[in-house]
């Protein structure tokens, strides 16, 4: 790159940017300079100490703009905040500390780059596209630099982009350049290589011992549900556990439906529930249905748990463990219980719903070994998804996943002139796949789905047959005996021969767990778990490249109000898992939310990013050519850990924390200890203040200022968001706040004063003397409250 002044007249030229390709000259940029007499400093100025914002912390802007594909290194982040408000943008800018200062720049292009960087956030935040400046009117500056400014722009919005004119003021206001003219271009993402980096995730196993120095065992009672009377493993399991002191009572089969912990004797002794979530003697190596009535496995852990949930009094909530048996890889052997699986994902949920009960998931091996699960339970170790083979113990973590993209695929991703098969078809995925096999030259495109297809289902199929491909539409619930081999019979009747088929069904409804009952279990479960096993049966065993299920990060995420949608995921996973151990192709993608299609489109996801069709197509191509069995997608935020703070504490997370550590490191962990040396003023300003950070993401109305006095249930609310501010303020105040009291229309300000009331309770009064009108506002608050506020203390 070269950059050539060229002298036209006194005190003018004109700039030219050009690069050398081959033998021609290519030029990027060209400007006109002149040197001025400075004129007198405008009257204009803006009073940097009257920006109190509101402002977005430099950490959300920069992550909205990764979002949009635009990163900055270290030594162009020089954005420190921002707010943006109908055609006003304003935003605080300082050199990065990388951009070394030179004082031959009157404007250092770090500060000049940063300066719009407000702008492209804005755009990014109202418009989901990404853009570029591609051109500036003209710059003028009238007063010195400082490493600190501040820029207020003015933004003309247009199909192409927008215009902004910017005034840069200093540290006392006063205005030193103006940017007028600024032209920002929405920028053609199919110009640009897509890359996964951030985006694939897997699951590994590692070999962890049990702690060498085990305290005592947890005495006290011991509730055991499952298994059957005449079962060996489960005799053998209560005799174990009383030689250890554990106190096993078994609880009655009969009905869940009402049950509690209080209606058992001496319920505040209850240390632990273990569900023995297995039936005597099923398997799945003779090839039978191994789905159909899993579900009422999975709602017996529902209603414990449930149970568990409304439970209240007891000293401490105790431990649930979900015990099963070769349910997770490394399977060791190829017999297991496929039913079993959807405990995973259920057990999954219920840590980041239920995390007072630590929720975890105990596999053994598919001969299991009650000693292994008497010697975990006497351990109390805080891993909260272990896994036994062969008598060693294995701790799931979850783990980015890098594959390097090979030069040159080894295989042929779609086959020219093949059939290929799409549940689901007619949905956003779906028919986006389809869209995606039509490109890569397939002959024949079957799509399944459960209804009559809309306009936009029409005109999509109506665009693949402009392709050349051929598009048959089969109705039919894929859960349904038959269906299946129906649609696999379409592929061959119109002469091709199927050789890959997309599982892109499903069905969601989305409840707490203390709200789902056997038929909300059933219906997703049948459609996603279900639907896969007749689907694998159906398929043919020869010719076959690929057999592709599209799972969701819910199985392999903590995803609350979801337990039944995470648990019929699990299944899928582990059919693909199954097929694998079986020498079938097998692939099952745990999908984060996407953007532009699909049920996320509208809507934003707490903690998650979005992912665009592109970046999910790429990582498809890529886990295919590397042959992965199961593998995550999804772009985790860097608010994740601050949306699921539970994940700090648990063993399952610990590298994705780690790695998260140095960009989370400002919201990540909060320390309420300090607030005992404060007033009583300054801890509810601290927990004002906290309490803001946490919520504003969760809420489904996001905007720049959240109203501390107005009702959070006004400004999008819902039981999910509540049930993650609920373990929110668990996490960083001590104090459990109940769901229902979230959803009654308390507001930040009512739920800051009733935290302060109940630190106060825990520490005693302040000796410090408070200011009179906040001590008496949380005094009365206390007196109207008494009972709400003072929580008990979590263990």
């Amino acid at each position: 790159m070269t950059t050539s002044l060229t002298v036209t007249g006194a005190g003018e030229g004109e700039v030219e940017i050009a690069s050398r390709q081959g033998d021609a000259d290519i030029v990027h940029a060209t400007a006109k300079v002149a040197v001025r007499t400075r004129e007198p400093a405008d009257t204009d100025t803006l009073d940097p100490n009257g920006l109190s914002g509101p402002f977005l912390s430099p950490a959300e802007a920069y992550s909205q703009l990764r979002g949009a594909g635009l990163h900055h290194g270290p030594a162009f982040a020089g954005l420190t905040g921002l707010s943006a408000t109908g055609d006003l943008t304003l935003t605080r800018v300082s050199r990065p500390a990388a951009a070394q200062p030179d004082p031959r720049m009157s404007f250092h292009p770090a500060l000049l780059d940063a300066c719009l960087h407000g702008v492209a956030a804005a755009l990014v935040r109202d418009t989901g596209q990404a853009c570029l400046p591609e051109g500036i009117g003209s710059v003028r500056l009238t007063g010195e630099l400082s490493d600190n400014v501040v820029c207020r722009a003015r933004v003309r919005t247009d199909d192409r982009g927008c215009t902004a004119d910017l005034e840069v003021y200093d540290e006392d206001g006063l205005l030193v350049a103006e940017l007028l003219g600024v032209e920002f271009r929405y920028i053609d993402e199919d110009a640009f290589p897509v890359s996964t980096d951030g985006l694939l995730y897997t699951l590994e196993y590692e070999p962890v011992p049990l702690p060498a120095e085990a305290g005592p065992p947890p005495s006290g009672i011991w509730l055991v549900y499952g298994g059957s009377e005449g079962e060996g493993f489960r005799a053998q399991l209560l005799t174990m556990m009383e030689s250890a002191g554990l106190r096993p009572t078994l609880l009655d089969s009969a009905d869940l439906s009402e049950w509690t912990l209080e209606t058992e004797m001496d319920a505040p002794a209850v240390q632990g529930v273990v569900l023995l979530g297995w039936e005597t003697g099923r398997s799945t190596s003779d090839g039978s249905d191994a789905t159909v009535g899993a579900d009422l496995r999975l709602h017996s852990m529902v209603q414990l748990a449930a149970g568990l949930a409304r439970s209240s009094g007891a000293a401490g909530s105790p431990r649930l463990y979900a015990v099963t048996r070769g349910a997770c890889p490394p399977t060791g052997e190829i017999p297991f219980d496929l039913a079993q699986s959807g405990l995973v994902g259920l057990t999954r949920s219920l840590r980041a719903e239920r995390p007072e009960l630590r929720p975890t998931l105990v596999d053994l091996d598919s001969r299991p070994d009650p000693v292994q699960l008497v010697r975990e339970l006497c351990s109390a170790a805080a891993d909260d998804e272990v896994v036994w083979r062969g008598g060693v113990r294995h701790v799931a973590r979850l783990n980015p996943l890098k594959t390097g993209r090979p030069a040159a695929p080894e295989r042929t991703v779609v086959r020219p002139g093949g059939g290929y098969v799409v549940t689901g078809g007619t949905g956003g995925l779906g028919l986006a796949t389809a869209h995606w096999l039509a490109e890569h030259g397939a002959g024949c495109v079957v799509l399944n789905g459960r209804s009559v297809a809309g306009t936009d289902t029409v005109r999509g199929i109506e665009e693949i047959r402009a392709t050349g491909t051929r598009v048959v539409v089969v109705l039919g619930d894929i859960a349904e005996p038959g269906v299946a081999d129906l649609v696999m019979r379409a592929v061959t009747e119109v002469g091709a021969q199927v050789r890959g088929v997309v599982h892109a069904a499903g069905v969601l409804d989305d409840a707490l767990v203390t709200g789902l009952d056997a038929e909300r279990i059933r219906r997703v479960w049948s459609a996603k778990a279900v639907g896969a096993w007749r689907l694998h049966l159906a398929t043919p065993e020869d010719g076959v490249d690929w057999w592709i299920g599209y799972s969701s990060s819910a199985a392999l995420l903590d995803a609350p109000g979801q337990a039944n949608y995470a648990a019929a995921n699990a299944c899928l996973d582990a059919i693909a898992w199954w097929r694998y151990a079986h020498g079938l192709p097998a692939l099952s993608v745990n999908w984060g939310p996407w953007g532009e299609i699909g049920g996320a489109r509208e809507s934003s996801v707490s903690g998650l990013g979005k992912i665009r069709p592109r970046e999910a197509f790429a990582a498809l191509e890529e886990l295919l050519a590397h042959g992965c069995t199961q593998a995550g997608v999804v772009r985790l935020g860097r608010d994740f850990s601050t949306v699921f703070p539970e994940i700090h504490r648990s063993s399952y997370f610990a590298r994705i924390v780690a790695g998260l550590a140095q960009d989370l490191a400002d919201t990540a962990q909060f320390d309420r200890h300090r607030l005992q040396a404060m007033s009583l003023e300054a801890v509810r300003h601290a927990v004002t203040g906290r309490l803001t950070e946490r919520i504003r993401p969760l809420l489904r109305h996001q905007t720049t200022r959240l109203p501390l006095g107005t009702p959070l249930v006004h400004l999008g609310l819902d039981s999910l968001a509540a049930v993650r501010i609920k373990n929110a303020v668990r996490d960083d105040f001590g104090l459990d706040i109940p769901v229902s009291r979230l959803l009654q229309g308390v507001s930040v300000t009512a739920l800051a004063d009733e935290i302060v009331v109940g630190l106060t309770d825990m520490a005693g009064e302040p000796t410090e003397p408070a200011a009179g009108q906040a001590e008496q506002r949380i005094r009365s608050r206390r007196t109207r409250t008494a009972q709400q506020a003072r929580r008990r203390r979590p263990q």
